[in-house]
């Protein structure tokens, strides 16, 4: 196999290997952990079904690994909010987009007050460095498989809440607006516009349990905005270790494990696999250890998503067409970096109405992100600002006709900055219409020599309307036949006779009515 060149920030397999290795006491920990774990097997319940739980292997417990889990909503918990799709190669300078880029995640973290009193944190600026960490981690994977995304740190913030051993109840209480437990969460995914969110639990992970859990998106679309954006993991002895926080996130982007894991996939997208290779002692990061550990292997799991065109520095493939991360997490990507949106997004307004004078304008606004923006209003006429014109809906009056009238549309939202777009410019105002204009008929003797003459009812308003009448052979204006009446001639026989009937106003749109065909006949 041909070897490929190693950049300096790309380890070899061997080197994966060695670092991975723990310490003689770190080994110690971990055995009297799993031996812990042995003894209250009997007590242990397993997730359910919906939740994949893989086993470790060698130098990796059981209970050092993850799992996924599909946030199902109540009826009454419909989603909030509507994704906002995004071309994946969408660019962030590009002015006319209506989404978020689809390369760029936003995520922010949360923790409780015990994670921050530990001693092996360092502080709040030891914490914020370890979400850094991870967050270059996770990025350092996407960059190694050639996903085209990157995670992007936007806050975080202590939860009044203690956290649990129970990582499944904590996930659906971490995305359970208004249930008083973790709500900072949802009010920091609001104010920093975190598309996804992590929390961090206190103390280390519980025996028979896992250290981390992500919802996996991608399955039921139009609930992923508000249950498939969140992350739990336990600090100690995960956080650090077997690549937790990528795993989880992956799974929050649709990523999920390798057939071969003691809880394969059952949903999601087929080819959403994670990818082992005993041969060579190494695993995917969303793969398990369970097929390393039947053929009696140590293997460590390296920061590669699988995919049929990843390969490690030294050539070796993570992945192919059946084991395909890199193409899951890049599909779904622009839906995750839309979840919440970075800015407001706004889109010209449009104008619908009749233009003129005493009648009314009205604006609309869609295509704006996210989906509760509000907006306020100010139409223009000719440029200059009409007084008290502040509503959606604009009645037109003297002073517009003649002018050509827009309209401004600012939109906002808690936590945004507000933005203006002014709509294209609405035709010319004219006058006021007739409230009702009527047909004119034709009666009397349809032969020549005979009478022909223009039946009218009043026009609304009718006071002061002057008519005028112009008499038609077959579509042709008749030269002179400029009457109410008309003395049918020879040159009509055969012919077909209308008449099109004039009315004006002042201050009124001069309006035209043609009436029905006559036959004259021969």
């Amino acid at each position: 196999m041909r070897r490929r060149r190693r950049g300096i920030n790309s380890p070899t397999l061997k080197e994966l290997i060695m670092a991975n290795r723990p310490t003689r006491r770190a080994l110690r920990r971990i055995t009297a952990l799993a031996l812990l774990t042995t003894l209250v097997a009997g007590t242990t319940t397993l997730a359910p079904s919906s939740l994949a739980t893989a086993s470790g292997h060698g130098d990796e417990p059981a209970w050092l690994e993850t799992d996924a889990v599909v946030l199902r909503p109540a009826t009454q918990d419909l989603a909030r909010r509507t994704a906002v799709q995004a071309p994946a190669d969408a660019r962030l300078t590009d002015a006319t987009r209506r989404a978020d880029a689809g390369n760029l995640v936003d995520v922010a973290f949360v923790y409780p007050a015990a994670l921050l009193a530990q001693a092996d944190v360092g502080g709040i600026e030891g914490l914020r460095t370890r979400f850094q960490t991870q967050i270059a981690g996770a990025n350092k994977a996407f960059a190694n498989s050639g996903v085209p995304v990157q995670l992007r740190y936007v806050g975080d913030r202590q939860v009044a809440a203690a956290t649990s051993t129970d990582l499944r109840t904590m996930i659906k209480q971490l995305g359970a607006p208004g249930d008083g437990i973790y709500d900072e969460a949802q009010a920091l995914r609001e104010e920093t516009h975190a598309d996804l969110v992590s929390l961090w639990a206190s103390g280390s992970v519980p025996a028979g349990s896992s250290c981390g859990i992500g919802a996996l998106s991608g399955i039921q679309p139009q609930y992923d905005p508000e249950y498939a954006a969140w992350t739990v993991l336990f600090y100690t002895a995960c956080a650090d270790n077997f690549r937790v926080f990528e795993h989880e996130i992956g799974h929050n982007f649709s990523g999920d494990h390798d057939t071969g894991a003691s809880f394969p996939p059952s949903q999601g997208k087929p080819y959403a696999r994670g990818y082992t290779d005993p041969a060579h002692q190494f695993i995917s990061v969303m793969a398990y250890y369970d097929t390393c550990r039947a053929a009696g292997v140590n293997c460590v799991r390296i920061p590669y998503y699988s995919g049929p065109s990843v390969r490690t520095p030294e050539g070796y493939p993570v992945g192919s067409a059946a084991a395909d991360n890199v193409r899951a997490i890049t599909e779904q990507a622009p839906a995750v970096a839309n979840y919440r949106q970075s800015q407001i997004y706004g889109a010209a307004p449009s104008i619908s109405g009749t233009p003129n004078r005493g009648r009314s304008l009205t604006v609309s606004t869609p295509g704006w992100a996210p989906g509760n923006v509000t907006f306020t209003y100010q139409w223009f006429a000719d440029g200059a600002p009409i007084a008290g014109a502040t509503g959606p809906q604009l009645t037109l009056g003297k002073a517009q006709v003649g002018t050509v009238i827009t309209v401004a549309a600012t939109g906002s939202a808690p936590y945004y900055q507000p933005v203006a777009v002014g709509s294209a410019p609405s035709a010319v105002i004219g006058k006021q219409l007739f409230k009702k204009t009527h047909r004119p008929r034709i009666k009397g003797t349809a032969r020549p020599g005979g009478s022909l003459r223009a039946v009218m009812r009043d026009w609304k308003p009718s006071k002061a309307v002057k008519y005028r009448y112009k008499w038609f052979r077959n579509g042709k204006a008749i030269k002179g036949a400029k009457s109410r009446t008309y003395r049918v001639s020879r040159k009509d026989r055969g012919k077909k006779i209308s008449v099109q009937v004039t009315g004006k106003r002042r201050g009124y749109e001069t309006t035209q009515r043609q009436s029905g065909k006559v036959k004259i006949r021969r």
